[in-house]
């Protein structure tokens, strides 16, 4: 039986980042129990703690602080040291000393501060070697965060010229302390290239047939990036969408709907447990689902010098749980990474 709670204990620590698939929280912040207001279902996006997600399978954090609160939409969540606290404690306990939890700090304002608080954590719990995260081994994780910060909402919003801010984000970056760099990944990353990149988009749409094809596409280009200095993040997310109606944007009754991401979520990774095998006749692509077709399919493509096909490293969901997080933990299963 798979446990959410500890599923990286029992994969090599050989592994690379890159080579793992994990869930993920969206807006991981914001959570029911502890955002308040008129239409607070339109900002929720968990109803779990950071601890719970933590136990439920989560290991990469959708985290964006505003003056020290979680922000979605201009609803304030948990506070920035209730997230660092659960974390720790999970990484703590007897369960957590095999795993390691990414937190990925975006659209924030107050940096400093963030980083001033992740830093007060102590490096015994932060990952604090320069390097690029994704080609870094399991082993060296195991028990710690990775935080890592982006500049994005501070350029966006225009405060600064976009170069100074930039220049001045950078003096913060830190990675001998923990703190490392976050960016998307836009063409070829360098082999010097440190801190973490990820590459894919959310879809942007509450229709799951957006969602599905969107995030489908993504994953296919994945496949074809000539790099593997990057993690592949696949957001599994229905996005509220301006003008909609409330129903529509109530972001709880999209995604547990009977045609919401938690109900798809075994068509997913169907999909994605998919294989490519060539068809010589004619020089195509089909794809195999079970196990016995896959072994067979892996000498043709392998005979034919064709790469595995690369599975997404993070699955990022709303209102994360056990059940649809082991669905995900699958996906580490040893016949389809060989």
């Amino acid at each position: 039986m798979t446990r959410t709670s500890n599923f990286l204990g029992s994969i090599s620590d050989e592994k690379l980042l890159n080579q793992i698939t994990v869930p993920g929280s969206h807006d991981a912040g914001v959570y029911e129990g502890e955002t308040s207001g008129l239409l607070k279902g339109f900002a929720i996006a968990q109803d779990r703690d950071i601890g719970k997600q933590c136990r439920g399978g989560s290991r990469f954090f959708d985290v964006r602080i505003k003056d020290g609160r979680a922000d979605h939409g201009g609803y304030k969540s948990a506070s920035l040291e209730k997230i660092l606290g659960d974390v720790v404690s999970f990484l703590k306990s007897e369960n957590g000393r095999s795993e390691f939890v990414i937190l990925r700090f975006s659209k924030s304002n107050r940096q400093n501060e963030i980083i001033d608080m992740v830093k007060g954590i102590g490096t015994q719990y932060l990952f604090d070697f320069e390097t690029n995260i994704a080609t870094t081994r399991l082993g060296a994780v195991r028990g710690q965060i990775i935080a890592a910060f982006a500049a994005d909402a501070i350029v966006k919003k225009r405060h600064f010229r976009a170069d100074k801010v930039k220049e001045q984000f950078g003096t913060y970056i830190d990675p001998e302390n923990g703190i490392h760099s976050f960016k998307k990944r836009k063409g070829a990353i360098g082999a010097g290239d440190k801190g973490l990149f990820t590459c894919g988009v959310y879809s942007k749409s509450p229709s799951i047939e957006d969602v599905w094809t969107g995030q489908l596409e993504r994953a296919e280009e994945h496949h074809n990036h000539d790099d593997d200095r990057h993690l592949s993040v696949l957001y599994w997310t229905l996005t509220q969408r301006k003008g909609y109606q409330s129903q529509a944007r109530n972001i709880g009754k999209l995604t547990k709907g009977s045609v919401g991401t938690h109900q798809k979520s075994d068509d997913l990774m169907a999909a994605l447990k998919q294989q490519a095998k060539l068809n010589m006749d004619n020089n195509r692509h089909e794809l195999v689902l079970n196990p016995e077709e896959v072994h067979e399919a892996k000498g043709v493509r392998r005979g034919a010098g064709m790469p595995r096909p690369k599975l997404p490293n993070v699955i990022m969901y709303d209102f994360v749980n056990p059940a649809t997080s082991v669905k995900i933990i699958r996906l580490n299963e040893r016949w389809l990474q060989m």
